[in-house]
């Protein structure tokens, strides 16, 4: 419950949200809450009265609210515990000595209607039924499931080309003036170099030999150049082979400054709404690589996707990326114009405004850092996912342990929650300097690994940090690498995405 409610209350202080989603972590967040505080007045209060009875019930404690039975004789015993209670049941078998204050009926709330949860004109879609019952305990188990979002419906095929939905770095919309004044020095048609698909030809079991990329690390290299690259290995329809966000090599491979600059401009705008989506809501298909290039490479505007959508021809490239943004993302994410697209002159990213004009020859570190933050995204939810595949039974059994666990791995506090915490200064976590800063780290990690298939004996056992030192280190970490290379293409048929070091 503590886990869970830390979660909630970090999601909710660095997240970007909708309002759909904002009601259920608050409401999640109030439920553990008053969990905890039910749980430890429990223990510390009824429990001893109900072990040591008296003849004479407590006074009732009136800051509780209390509870309902079907039971008489645990209303007596709550009863004299000070607990209020409500006995359920129907007039025929009350008993003959039981003194009746006053005779309540249940009341439903019909007063509460669907105008009460809207925003911006817009109707909130209602959330779905998660039990259907009588109260007790099976309500209360399925009613604290975890929230994982429902901010719009999967699409039902997968769209041949994508564009995400954008608001501006800064939160607020752009003006209709601003848009148009936009829309006249802008071609409202989707920008296509010869350069810009170079990418596509590259070996993604090489690392970028361009100086925006950051420095590699020898474990993941070593890991690339052994792993068994036989595609009879392949294991088929386990996972979705789509990539959560873009690859780092698409932000540097294109050719032209301008192409550039809108690649990386497109991303920086759609960044913190995606990660947003990813966390609590994934689709149910992840973009391919080419759409994600379509995506990058694209400067649609409101003019032209509503001439495109109210064209009675074939469908163009505009309306089909239109089309797929509100499958993929629902209505929540469009601005109240339906307009997909406002990028202004600046955008924000980890505390720092960019200029859109500088991203034609970027800084070499600021270009470092934005690709290093993508190497952290790629890695941290593609081993989520191949988790979820190798670890089934531990997700199902005990999720919460499992992803607080997964969440060790990593420095952060809140675990993946990164999009706006402020960089750090060095390299932490599994890569840091001192080697009993690294235990913890690498100890979580082996852990995670040794509950899969064909773990390798030397990450079976548990690490003593005692005995810990550079040489174990290097042991370990090189097999833990090796193998989840091998594991992640034999279900993914490619390469993983895997950190980088620090730009420093």
């Amino acid at each position: 419950m503590l886990s869970g409610l830390k979660h909630d209350i970090i999601v909710l202080r660095r997240h970007p949200l909708t309002y759909h989603d904002i009601i259920v972590f608050v409401a999640q967040a109030q439920h553990s809450f008053l969990d905890i505080i039910a749980f430890m007045d429990y223990v510390e209060q009824v429990q001893p009265r109900i072990a040591w009875s008296s003849w004479l019930p407590v006074p009732a404690n009136t800051k509780w609210m209390g509870c309902f039975t079907y039971d008489s004789k645990t209303c007596d015993t709550l009863l004299n515990a000070g607990v209020p209670v409500w006995l359920v049941c129907a007039e025929a078998y009350i008993p003959p000595d039981m003194n009746i204050i006053k005779p309540v009926l249940l009341t439903f709330p019909d007063h509460i209607t669907k105008s009460m949860y809207c925003e911006a004109k817009k109707f909130v879609k209602p959330f779905p039924l998660l039990y259907r019952g009588p109260g007790g305990f099976h309500r209360h188990f399925h009613t604290r499931r975890p929230y994982i979002g429902t901010l719009g419906t999967n699409p039902d095929e997968a769209p041949s080309s994508l564009a995400l939905p954008q608001h501006p770095a800064t939160g607020k919309a752009p003006s209709q003036a601003q848009q148009k004044k936009k829309l006249r020095k802008n071609d409202s048609q989707p920008v296509k170099t010869k350069n810009s698909t170079t990418q596509g030809n590259r070996d993604k079991w090489e690392d970028l030999g361009c100086p925006e990329n950051p420095q590699s690390i020898m474990f993941w290299t070593s890991a690339f150049q052994k792993a068994d690259k036989d595609k009879g290995r392949i294991k088929q329809g386990l996972v979705d082979r789509g990539y959560q966000f873009p690859e780092p090599a698409l932000l540097v491979t294109p050719g032209s400054p301008e192409c550039k600059k809108l690649f990386v401009a497109n991303w920086l705008a759609a960044r913190p709404l995606w990660i947003s989506h990813v966390d609590h809501n994934p689709p149910d298909k992840f973009p391919s690589p080419q759409l994600w290039r379509d995506f990058l490479n694209s400067i649609p505007s409101e003019e032209t996707l509503a001439r495109a959508l109210s064209s009675t021809g074939a469908p163009t490239a505009t309306a089909m990326r239109k089309r797929a943004a509100k499958d993929l993302f629902g209505e929540d994410l469009l601005d109240v114009q339906g307009t997909t697209w406002a990028i202004q002159n600046t955008l924000q990213w980890r505390n720092e405004t960019i200029s859109v004009e500088s991203l034609c020859d970027p800084p070499t570190r600021l270009m470092r850092l934005i690709l290093w933050e993508l190497y952290e995204l790629n890695f941290r939810y593609e081993l989520l996912a191949l988790d979820c595949v190798m670890a089934r039974a531990s997700w199902e059994g005990s999720l919460h342990e499992r992803r607080d666990l997964l969440y060790s791995i990593f420095p952060e506090e809140g675990g993946f929650v990164m999009w706006s915490s402020p960089l750090p200064q060095e390299d932490g976590g599994m890569w840091g300097r001192r080697i009993i800063d690294i235990f913890p780290y690498v100890e979580n990690f082996r852990k995670l690994l040794s509950s899969w298939e064909d773990v390798p004996p030397r990450l079976s056992a548990p690490l003593d940090a005692s005995t810990f030192n550079d040489t174990m280190y290097f042991q370990v970490m090189q097999q833990a690498c090796n193998f989840y290379v091998q594991c992640f293409f034999d279900h993914f048929g490619r390469p993983p995405v895997v950190l980088h070091r620090f730009p420093v």
